[in-house]
């Protein structure tokens, strides 16, 4: 149903800003599971004035947010499969849960984080460098959550702000519970940072410590096929799908 966690964290990394030109980001990625197993990969962030894509070479799928239409795709290599969500199916989705989640006992509210966890504290924390560019390095808290961040204050996302922020409230209004409210008020906080993040660490939210650090950032236009969906992969609407499973 969702991006994968980690994608949007780094997308609502990127500051809300005027149009720049393409940006490609390559980056070594770490995540540990609640078993304690590690999995570790690379991940190539794409950005054009719009389209986002990230490709993730450990799982085998890419994730396409087509900012003009309004669309998100999953594309699944090993399946040969895309699925795809509307922002406007994504936005009933978000609704939907949120009635579901209002008619459920306190104790079910509780296992999936209901409730709020405090203010979100941000503090600057000092200086790094990053696959060599200079960066300001951050702490985010709330609660058991910590983000902390190095960011690169040069470096602009390319694509239309208006699309960017309507995408990024609705992905932090899919996710019930505390863990919303708590993303709601990170991606606040992350609109606020100028820049973009080469260096994370996040844990604490809903089990996760996953960190990523950039190994190489390019400025150069990016290909028009980087961003052409596989023409023999079976199409799936999984938005119309779960907004049908949920009646």
């Amino acid at each position: 149903m969702r991006i994968a966690l980690r994608t949007f964290l780094f997308v609502a990394s990127s500051s809300i800003c005027l149009l720049a030109g393409d940006l490609t980001i390559t980056f070594k990625t770490s995540s540990k599971g609640l078993m304690g197993s590690t999995t570790e990969g690379l991940q190539i962030s794409y950005y054009s004035t719009t389209f986002h894509k990230e490709v993730n070479e450990a799982s085998k799928t890419d994730t396409l947010v087509d900012y003009e239409k309004g669309v998100i795709y999953t594309i699944k290599h090993k399946d040969k499969k895309i699925e795809m969500m509307t922002f406007e199916d994504l936005a009933a989705l978000a609704d939907a849960t949120a009635k579901r989640l209002e008619k459920m006992p306190d104790f079910m509210k509780n296992m999936m984080g209901g409730g709020d966890q405090g203010e979100m504290q941000v503090e600057q924390t000092g200086t790094d460098t990053v696959a060599g560019r200079p960066c300001k390095k951050f702490k985010l808290t709330m609660g058991k959550m910590l983000d902390e961040l190095s960011v690169d204050p040069s470096l602009k996302p390319p694509m239309n702000p208006a699309a960017y922020a309507k995408f990024m409230k609705l992905r932090a209004n899919g996710i019930p519970g505390a863990s919303g409210t708590t993303m709601k008020k990170l991606y606040e906080e992350l609109g606020k940072l100028k820049g973009i993040p080469l260096r994370t660490h996040l844990s604490g939210l809903m089990g996760m410590d996953s960190s990523t650090e950039a190994t190489e950032v390019k400025t150069s236009e990016i290909p028009a096929s980087v961003f052409t969906l596989p023409t023999d992969y079976k199409t799936e609407d999984q938005g119309k799908k779960l907004l049908k499973n949920m009646k």
